[in-house]
């Protein structure tokens, strides 16, 4: 644990252990709701009350189930020829333009999100534009970041209003959710801006990485391959932020009712046996547990 600043300049504590990290993500002494009162202290606007990563308990577990609900009814597997076809068809255009995010990740990403929800194809570009505002931390001034939250709202409301049932996620969000708008944008936003960097890093993991220089020869091989790149660049990894309600010892520091504590969950645990060094890693390892966080002594799925 220890004391830092946050990019918007507000203190707050930092937890990187496995210990630390499970302690503060899974004891109720510690919450998401308080943040909606926290303006700007861990980014630049006030987040909005309701959503999975504002509520707690028997709320959080309500949406949860309303969600998982609509992916049932409408899964994403479906999905995948269309998206292997956009991923093939986009790789001529990073060879022209080098730019990894704007020419593959990105267009790559939101055609995925757009297409799971349903969304009008010419709308694409400004819900991703809204998707990266919404999620920045302090690129852009609060009351920029607050108008593209209910600009995002405002729009997927109205589709939801006015368009016929289709066999599209947010046809079963419909369904499932007293909220629907809420559930979408929360999709929308956090899919996207999640797959453009997981994306991002697993390319670049590939292209640059010495363990990853051979290209795997079956789909045995491309299996543990993934399994690598998740803990080099796990999907989920990010800095997740919970406030205490009440004084809170996490280790050894005691944590004050109303202080932050963000948890860093982007790093592989330390577990030095049976998992070899990053220098050794390759698409042949075997014995290893991937997409694992913290830098205790034990691993963990990075999005537990």
């Amino acid at each position: 644990m220890r004391r830092i600043l946050t990019p918007t300049g507000h203190p707050a504590w930092l937890a990187t252990s496995y210990a630390d990290v499970w302690q503060v993500l899974s004891d109720p002494r510690f919450g998401k709701a308080p943040l909606i009162d926290c303006q700007d202290s861990t980014r630049s606007g006030r987040l909005l009350p309701g959503l999975l990563f504002t509520t707690d308990g028997l709320e959080h577990k309500a949406l949860r189930g309303e969600l998982l609900a609509a992916m049932r009814l409408c899964p994403s597997r479906p999905l995948l020829d269309g998206l292997a076809e956009q991923a093939d068809s986009l790789l001529s255009a990073v060879g022209d333009s080098g730019d990894l995010v704007a020419s593959y990740a990105s267009p790559l990403a939101i055609w995925a999100v757009g297409t799971w929800l349903g969304l009008p194809t010419e709308d694409w570009s400004r819900c991703a534009e809204l998707s990266s505002i919404v999620l920045s931390i302090n690129q852009f001034p609060a009351d920029v970041v607050e108008q593209a939250q209910f600009e995002l709202l405002d729009y997927l409301a109205g589709l939801l209003a006015c368009r016929p049932e289709r066999p599209d996620l947010l046809t079963a969000l419909a369904a499932t959710a007293a909220e629907p708008a809420p559930l979408a944008a929360t999709v929308l936003a956090t899919g996207y801006e999640t797959m453009v960097a997981g994306i991002t890093n697993a390319a670049l993991t590939l292209l640059t990485h010495n363990g990853f220089g051979s290209w795997p020869s079956s789909r045995v091989d491309v299996r543990r391959l993934i399994d690598e790149l998740l803990r080099f660049a796990p999907l989920g990894g990010t800095m997740r932020s919970r406030c205490a309600l009440v004084d809170a010892h996490v280790g050894e520091v005691l944590v004050g009712k109303g202080e932050i504590v963000l948890t860093a969950s982007w790093e592989p645990a330390q577990n030095r046996s049976p998992t070899p060094t990053p220098s050794a890693r390759s698409a042949r390892t075997t014995g290893t547990s991937p997409s694992a966080w913290g830098s205790g002594s034990a691993p963990a799925p990075s999005w537990r």
